[in-house]
């Protein structure tokens, strides 16, 4: 076959081909064909931008998180006044759920007594729940309650009912007892807390590459292992009777410290009887010590682990006032004593 021959032919062969692809094209679609996508379809396009962030630029800045806290039941030291104008203060935990330290101050006559004007302080330790905005104590001579009306305001009431107190007269029958019966309402005003801790804000820095330096292992720190626990500790003396007395929340207050004691006053027609003295503080924990001094009565502490303590009692010429049935109807007898104590936190 020559080569003008071939060349012809394939010419040809090409020509037919090409009419009919024309043709296929050409042709109507028949009702069978499937289209490739609905006619309402719209395609969703996605664009991709780059971030580009300049060489030195400071970083965005995280968003600010404005801390929240309780409508009610604010922490911290709370102070007022009672509605006879005297002096009232209270604390609140850290978490709201706790009151502590409540002291309220009244002023009070006994003329029976010969005492136109005397004031009392009364010291209730707790700590004691806060539920629903609302707290209460219940000591048989004395209660008080309170209610929290806003995050910086509260009120309550409190009641003296028979509290007894005990007067030395220079004659007979030489001892007057006065039971004192009072109520009355209290407002308090929040007044500080616990500073928040300050958290710097990063600046931006230039672009230049720091050196890279070996960041130190930061070691923990744990309190020592002899800060006392909060709350009530009980234990007894060396004469097997009961003491007890309680710590702040914050663990740097004693309070409500209680100590009973046995005794004999023959010279009072005494043979045995148990004294029991309450000196309600608060006073300082430092070092893990604490002590108290005053009318004819000391205490010394010492937290020897978390949990456990111990100290000395010493009682030096302490007058105790013992009524007779008999003229000359009262008996001073001075008792000087001295012991050691233990002590379990809870």
């Amino acid at each position: 076959m020559s080569l003008h021959s071939f060349n012809r032919r394939g010419a040809t062969l090409i020509a037919v081909t090409l009419m009919l692809a024309l043709a296929i094209v050409l042709s109507p679609i028949t009702s069978q064909a499937m289209p490739l996508a609905p006619s309402d379809f719209t395609p969703t396009v996605y664009v991709y931008l780059p971030v580009i962030e300049k060489e030195g630029s400071p970083p965005l800045p995280a968003p600010s998180l404005t801390p929240t806290q309780p409508a009610s039941s604010m922490s911290g030291h709370w102070v007022g006044t009672t509605s006879r104008g005297r002096a009232l203060s209270f604390d609140v935990s850290l978490n709201g759920a706790q009151w502590s330290n409540f002291v309220l101050t009244t002023d009070f006559a006994a003329p029976n007594c010969g005492a136109s004007y005397q004031e009392l302080t009364q010291t209730t330790a707790g700590p004691g729940n806060i539920t629903s905005n609302q707290f209460s104590f219940s000591g048989g001579v004395f209660s008080f309650t309170g209610q929290f009306n806003s995050a910086t305001t509260a009120s309550g009431t409190y009641t003296f009912s028979n509290y007894p107190f005990v007067y030395s007269l220079p004659g007979p029958p030489y001892v007057c007892v006065f039971y004192l019966t009072q109520s009355g309402t209290w407002t308090a005003n929040w007044q500080s807390t616990p500073a928040p801790t300050h958290t710097p804000t990063p600046s931006a820095t230039s672009a230049t590459t720091p050196t890279p330096t070996q960041t130190p292992t930061a070691t923990p720190t744990t309190p020592p292992a002899s800060t006392p626990v909060p709350g009530h500790w009980a234990g007894t003396t060396s004469r097997g009777r009961s003491m007890s007395f309680d710590v702040s929340l914050n663990s740097a207050q004693w309070m409500s410290f209680t100590l009973s004691t046995d005794f004999s006053a023959p010279s009072c027609g005494v043979g045995s009887s148990v004294l029991t003295v309450t000196r309600p503080g608060p006073g300082s924990i430092t070092n893990n010590q604490f002590s108290s001094l005053g009318g004819g009565y000391s205490f010394t502490g010492q937290f020897n682990s978390a949990t456990a303590a111990s100290g000395t009692y010493t009682f030096d010429n302490f007058q105790i006032v013992i009524g007779l049935p008999y003229p000359p109807y009262v008996c001073f007898y001075y008792l000087t004593q001295s012991g050691t104590w233990t002590a379990e936190g809870p």
